[in-house]
């Protein structure tokens, strides 16, 4: 196991989803337009895959 290792842990994890096609999951595009009331539609969907992808990376 890694936290018993003297040894350096190095993940390297690339994300490619900002990239086209956009297409964030349904659920954060609604949140995204519900709370960015005027907000675009190319807008929305790429701040939706952004915080979808934050989240991932959170956890």
């Amino acid at each position: 196991m890694q936290k018993k290792s003297d040894k350096p842990f190095f993940l390297y994890l690339a994300y490619n989803a900002p990239h086209v096609p956009v297409q964030p999951p349904a659920e954060y595009l609604k949140k995204v337009k519900s709370r960015e009331k005027n907000i675009t539609d190319q807008r929305a969907k790429l701040v939706a895959l952004i915080e979808h992808m934050d989240a991932g990376i959170g956890k």
